[in-house]
Parts: C-alpha cells; sequence; structure tokens
C-alpha cells in the first residue's frame, strides 16, 4: 500500500482506530449523510456515522467489505474505526453525530472524471479481475454506481490514471440477518466497462487464489473488529463468517456461474497458478 492509502498489492486487513479533530465539510453526494474530518494521524477521512439514514448495518457491510476487498487486490482506500469523542461534539456542531466509533475511509485526491468515461484508459486494468471477485465474495448489490468508484491522478506519475473502488455499503445485499450462512449465488452486479479486460483462459486465477488463501482467522479477525455499538448479534457474526469463508474458497464457481459475461474469457473454469 502507498503512503496514499490506496492498495496497489494484497495486504492483511488491519482495522485501526483513529480519533475525529477537526470538522472539515460534508461530502458532495451519497445517501448516509457522510462528511470529511481531519483526525489525529493527520489524515482526512470520510466518516459514515453510526445514525446515518441508510442505518448502522451499512458501516457493518463497509468495514467487513472493504477489508475483504483490500485483502483480495482490490485497490481500495485503507478503512478505519473514528472514534468521536464529547470534545469534537462540542465544537463539531453536528446534531445527528454521536460519541463512540464510526466507519472512516481515507480521502481520495486527485479525483477526475467522469469516472465512467475514463475506465479504459487507466493504467491498473489489471485488479479489474480482483475488483469483480470480491464484489462476487461479499455479493455487492450496488458496483455498478457512478458514485460507487472514481478515477484519480496516480500519486507516482500525473500521466497516469487509477481506478479505485469506494462504497461497500451495499454488500451482502445491504439488509441481512443470520440466515445470511445458508444464501448462495452472485447478483452479478458488476461495471460492465471491466469485462472487455477480462481476457484469457484464467483471467480471475490471482484474484481467485487470493481469496482461497484466506484463513479462518483472518475472516474472523475482520468480523470481529465490529464495534458492540454496532449491534452485530453472535449469531449474526458467526453467521457472516462462515459465509464469507466458504465464497472465499468457492469465488471460482460464482464466477464461472457469470461467464457469460466474459467473451474474453477463453477457456471454461477458472485454473488457479
Amino acid at each position: 500500500m502507498d503512503s496514499d492509502g490506496i492498495t496497489r498489492l494484497p495486504e492483511a486487513p488491519i482495522v485501526r482506530v483513529v480519533k475525529a479533530r477537526t470538522y472539515l465539510r460534508p461530502a458532495p453526494g451519497g445517501g448516509s449523510q457522510s462528511f470529511f474530518i481531519k483526525a489525529d494521524d493527520g489524515d482526512v477521512y470520510l466518516l459514515k456515522h453510526q445514525k446515518n439514514p441508510q442505518g448502522v448495518m451499512t458501516l457493518v457491510n463497509e468495514l467487513i467489505g472493504s477489508s475483504i476487498a483490500r485483502l483480495v487486490g482490490v485497490p481500495a482506500p485503507v478503512s478505519v474505526l473514528i472514534d468521536v469523542e464529547p470534545a469534537f461534539l462540542a465544537v463539531a456542531g453536528l446534531p445527528s453525530l454521536s460519541a463512540g466509533l464510526h466507519f472512516g475511509s481515507k480521502f481520495v485526491a486527485d479525483v477526475v472524471g467522469p469516472a465512467r468515461s475514463l475506465i479504459s484508459q487507466v493504467s491498473n486494468t489489471s485488479q479489474f479481475a480482483h475488483v469483480i471477485a470480491s464484489d462476487a465474495v461479499t455479493n455487492n448489490h450496488d458496483r455498478n454506481n457512478d458514485g460507487n468508484f472514481l478515477v484519480r491522478v496516480a500519486s507516482d506519475n500525473p500521466r497516469r490514471l487509477e481506478f479505485v473502488a469506494i462504497d461497500f455499503g451495499h454488500c451482502f445485499g445491504n439488509q441481512w440477518d443470520e440466515g445470511i450462512a445458508n444464501m448462495t449465488g452472485w447478483c452479478g452486479n458488476m461495471i460492465p466497462e471491466m469485462a472487455p479486460f477480462i481476457v484469457g483462459e484464467a483471467p480471475f486465477a490471482q484474484a481467485s487464489a487470493l481469496c482461497s488463501k484466506t484463513e479462518k482467522t483472518t475472516v474472523a479477525e475482520i468480523v470481529q473488529a465490529i464495534p458492540p455499538a454496532w449491534n452485530l448479534t453472535t449469531l449474526k457474526s458467526v453467521a457472516i463468517e462462515g459465509y464469507l469463508f466458504n465464497r472465499l474458497q468457492t469465488v471460482d464457481t460464482l464466477l464461472e456461474s457469470h461467464r457469460s459475461k466474459f467473451p474474453g474469457w477463453t477457456k471454461k473454469g477458472i485454473t488457479k497458478p
């Protein structure tokens, strides 16, 4: 991961806690009424709070979905827990915000657009397979949404553009309960502009291998990072851990069931390295 917080290589998910220090401005869009803050580590984050209009389950989905995404090589901002203390509330003037832990993702700088028209021009098209595989694992219902991805100027080369995946709030179908342990299949939601870059005999081989190598303890670490105030019950925690681990091991089957979306996938099935 580079200093700008965008994952370029897979990394173990480590959920840090930072403290909100300065309110900056509201986010330009989205239904969660999120806003930007500066934290005690000096970085800027987008904060989604527990009482957002989309519900606290959105925060659960964001933290789990974004952690899985980074784990399997998706270019996505680092996610954190943001601790809001009474002293911050006293000066921020945000009546809907309460003290406690909220979800945060690192601010993505140098964004250009419209993003959809630039997808074919980004330099990290090799990571498209990872984005699709991650969304299949987490059954993300909302990737093909103009507000759920960005294109930005690369931090190390102003002549390069990079695709960045954001907003994981509709993973697992957004609202779910312990019955998720018995759910199968993938909704198939993806960005169609990515399909032409899924080519060859085994286009998902690397992403699939990263998924299948994920250990149960890693999945548990991600889920157990959810703060108690987000109301993820023990039954739901056990259910989502089992659901995720199973799908990580069988993502090749999920992708194969949607093979018709990828005309450039020239050989039936996925051969893992």
